[in-house]
C-alpha cells in the first residue's frame, strides 16, 4: 500500500481492507437440491467450546480446529458459479459517528462480472463490473460513471477473501447461537501488510455451522489517532441461483450525465514480463532478499499522470511493494510521524507501522518528477538498500 495514502484516505483504505469479508458470505443460506452433499455438517466442537451444553461425547464428533473451519469454508467458496446476498453494514467512528449501507451483490464467477445495487446515507447507485470496465449509475441524480478497469491475466476476484484468511492468525472460540441459527465463532489477526493500519486490528467471524459460510464479522480498529467500529450481517444468501444476462446491465437514460467522470484506467498483471511490456515508463528493478519474487503489479493511468505498482512475496505472510508515481502529494516533511533517511544523495522519510504480530517498513522519497516508496516487513538497513537501487527516473 502507498503511504501517500495513509492519511486524508485512511478511512477508505481500511474499509476495503474490511468489506473483503462482505464478499461471499452467508445467512439465511439458501442451497439448491443439487448441493445438498457440500453442506454436510463436519465435526462440532466440544462441550467446553460451547454454549448448548451438549457434549462431544453425544455427537460422537471431534473438535474442529480454526484451519479446518476455514479450508471447508474455502474449498466451499471456490466451487461456487454464482453468488446473490444482501449486505448491512454499520461503521462507528471514534464511538459516536455511525454511518450505514445497504447493499445487494450478485456474482457470476463463470462470466467473471458482477452487479452491486447500494443504499446508503448518500442515496442509492447501481455498479455493474466485469473484466474490463466498472460503470456506477446514480438514478436520484441521473449520473452516470464509467471506470475502464481491465485485469489482465488476473481473474476478477469479487471478494478478496481467500487472501484476508490465508493473511492472518485464526483461532477458534466455539459454538455459538446467533439470530437463532447454530454458528462457529472465529477470530482473525491479520498479520500481513495487506491493509496499513497502524494500531490494533481485531476481527471476529461468526460462520453457519451447516453451511460455513459467514452470518456476521465484526472488526475494531484502534490506534492514538483514530478507531472505528464495523459489524457487518450477511442476509439473504443464495448460492448457484441461474442468473440472467439482463442482471449484468443497467438501463441508463440517453440524457444522464457524466460529471468530472475519473478517467482512470487500471491494468493488473501477473507476469513482470507483460507489465513491462505494457508500461510506457521505465519499469523500477529493486534488488531484493533472494527469497522475495515478483506475485503481481498494476499500472495505473489518469489524464497524463502514471503511476505503476509493484507486488513481491516471499511466503503467505511476507509482502513487499514498490512503487512509482507523480512526485505531487502528501510532505512527509511537514509530519512528525516519519524520519528523515539518507537514500543515497535523497532524503526519504520513514516510519514503521505495527500490523498483528509484524512490523511494516514504509520509505518514501522523490527522484526527478517521481516519487517512490517502499514498503514491507523488512529491517531499516534493509529497507533503505532496496531504496538505493532504485535508479532514478
Amino acid at each position: 500500500m502507498n503511504p501517500d495514502i495513509l492519511k486524508a484516505p485512511l478511512f477508505a483504505v481500511l474499509m476495503g481492507a474490511l468489506l473483503v469479508l462482505a464478499g461471499v458470505t452467508a445467512g439465511a443460506v439458501q442451497m439448491p437440491q443439487q448441493d445438498a452433499a457440500a453442506v454436510q455438517p463436519t465435526p462440532t466442537p466440544t462441550d467446553d467450546a460451547t454454549e448448548s451444553g451438549e457434549s462431544d461425547t453425544e455427537h460422537g464428533n471431534e473438535t474442529p480446529t480454526a484451519d479446518e473451519v476455514l479450508s471447508t469454508f474455502q474449498n466451499r467458496t471456490s466451487s461456487l458459479d454464482t453468488l446473490v446476498m444482501t449486505v448491512e453494514t454499520d461503521i462507528t467512528m471514534d464511538g459516536n459517528e455511525t454511518h450505514s449501507t445497504e447493499r445487494t451483490v450478485w456474482v457470476d464467477y463463470e462470466n467473471n462480472r458482477t452487479r452491486t445495487e447500494r443504499t446508503s446515507d448518500y442515496g442509492e447507485t447501481i455498479t455493474v463490473r466485469n473484466g474490463s470496465a466498472t460503470v456506477t449509475y446514480n438514478a436520484e441524480e441521473n449520473t452516470v460513471s464509467r471506470f475502464n478497469s481491465s485485469f489482465g491475466d488476473r481473474q476478477l476476484d469479487p471478494t478478496g477473501l481467500d487472501r484476508l484468511i490465508n493473511n492472518s492468525d485464526a483461532a477458534f472460540e466455539g459454538r455459538e447461537q446467533l439470530d437463532g441459527e447454530e454458528t462457529y465463532r472465529l477470530s482473525l489477526e491479520p498479520n500481513t501488510t495487506g491493509t496499513m493500519v497502524t494500531g490494533s486490528v481485531d476481527v471476529t467471524v461468526w460462520l453457519d455451522a451447516e453451511t460455513y459460510f459467514p452470518t456476521q464479522a465484526q472488526t475494531a480498529v484502534s490506534s492514538d489517532d483514530y478507531s472505528f467500529e464495523t459489524t457487518q450481517r450477511y442476509r439473504n444468501v443464495s448460492l448457484n441461483e441461474s442468473l440472467s444476462d439482463d442482471r449484468f446491465t443497467i438501463d441508463i437514460p440517453d440524457d444522464a450525465e457524466e460529471p468530472g467522470s475519473a478517467g482512470y484506467d487500471m491494468t493488473s498483471y501477473e507476469s513482470l514480463s507483460n507489465l513491462r511490456a505494457n508500461a510506457t515508463q521505465n519499469v523500477p528493478s529493486p534488488t531484493l532478499p533472494a527469497n522475495y519474487s515478483f506475485d503481481d503489479g498494476y499500472i495505473v493511468e489518469h489524464e497524463d499522470d502514471v503511476s505503476l505498482t509493484l507486488r513481491y512475496t516471499a511466503g503467505a505472510n511476507e509482502t513487499l511493494t514498490v512503487s512509482q508515481r507523480s512526485g505531487d502529494g502528501f510532505n512527509y516533511s511537514e509530519s512528525e510521524q516519519f524520519e528523515s533517511v539518507d537514500v543515497g544523495a535523497r532524503t526519504g522519510w520513514y516510519d514503521e507501522l505495527d500490523v498483528g504480530d509484524s512490523t511494516v517498513a514504509m520509505l518514501a522519497w522523490d527522484c526527478g518528477s517521481n516519487r517512490y516508496t517502499v514498503s514491507g516487513p523488512l529491517e531499516k538497513s534493509e529497507t533503505v538498500d532496496v531504496a538505493e537501487s532504485i535508479a532514478c527516473q
